[in-house]
């Protein structure tokens, strides 16, 4: 039985994607140290944003030093990462209506 090969790329919302082997944790946003940890990224420029201007929910903190800011919940975040729910390659279905 084979094993469901997983996309590469991480989900991390808004269409923004992270690649899945960097990762290393996926911390919730709602501790005062973690907020700090991330403030003390920020000042070295190590903070992508991907938040499109929503609240905060996750941090994933990556393997070369720098932390993504998602507004997508840890839960979420973490059924994507397993595999258990995630967005499909966006390739183009052939079968699809294309409206030009």
């Amino acid at each position: 039985m084979k094993a469901a090969k997983l996309p590469l790329l991480l989900d991390v919302g808004f269409g923004n994607t992270v690649p899945r082997e960097r990762v290393l944790a996926l911390v919730g946003y709602d501790s005062e140290p973690l907020r700090q940890f991330v403030q003390d990224l920020e000042k070295v420029q190590r903070v992508i944003d991907a938040t499109r201007g929503r609240k905060v929910k996750t941090v994933l903190v990556l393997d070369n030093g720098f932390a993504v800011l998602s507004a997508t919940a840890r839960e979420t975040l973490a059924e994507r990462f397993e595999g258990r729910s995630y967005i499909k390659e966006s390739l183009p279905d052939p079968a699809a209506p294309t409206l030009f």
